[in-house]
C-alpha cells in the first residue's frame, strides 16, 4: 500500500537513500512538503467539486422553492376565488333569509290585522247584546 501511495517500489526507495533524504521509514523536510502539496492540491480540487455540487444543491433547492411558490400563487388565487363564490353565495343566501324574513314580517302583519278585525267585531257584537239585554 505504501508504495502505491508513494508512487513507487524498490527503485524510489534506492534513490532516496542515494540522495540523503534519510531512512526507510522516515520522512525528510522535502517529503513532508511534497506530501502537503499533493495533499493541497487534493483537497483544493475536493473543494472546487464540493463548491460546484453545492451550487449545483442551490440551484435545486431555488428551483423548487420556485416551484412551491408557484404551486402556492395557484393556491391563493383559487382560494380567493373560493372565498368570491362562497361570499355571493352568502350574499344570496342572505337575501333569500331577507326575503323570508320579510315574507314572515308581511304575514304576521296580516294576522295582526285580523286578530284586531275580530276583536273589534266580538267587542261590537258584546255591546250589542249588553244594550239588548239592558234594554
Amino acid at each position: 500500500e505504501r508504495k502505491r501511495r508513494e508512487g513507487g517500489g524498490k527503485r524510489v526507495e534506492e534513490e532516496r537513500g542515494r540522495e540523503g533524504e534519510g531512512k526507510k521509514g522516515e520522512r525528510t523536510e522535502k517529503e513532508k512538503e511534497r506530501r502537503e502539496k499533493e495533499r493541497e492540491e487534493r483537497e483544493g480540487q475536493r473543494g472546487e467539486r464540493e463548491g460546484e455540487k453545492e451550487e449545483r444543491g442551490r440551484r435545486k433547492k431555488w428551483k423548487k422553492r420556485e416551484g412551491e411558490r408557484e404551486k402556492e400563487r395557484e393556491r391563493g388565487e383559487i382560494r380567493t376565488e373560493r372565498r368570491a363564490r362562497r361570499r355571493e353565495r352568502g350574499e344570496r343566501e342572505e337575501e333569500k333569509e331577507w326575503k323570508k324574513r320579510e315574507g314572515e314580517r308581511e304575514k304576521e302583519k296580516k294576522e295582526r290585522g285580523q286578530r284586531k278585525r275580530k276583536r273589534g267585531e266580538r267587542r261590537k257584537e258584546r255591546r250589542e247584546k249588553d244594550r239588548e239585554e239592558s234594554e
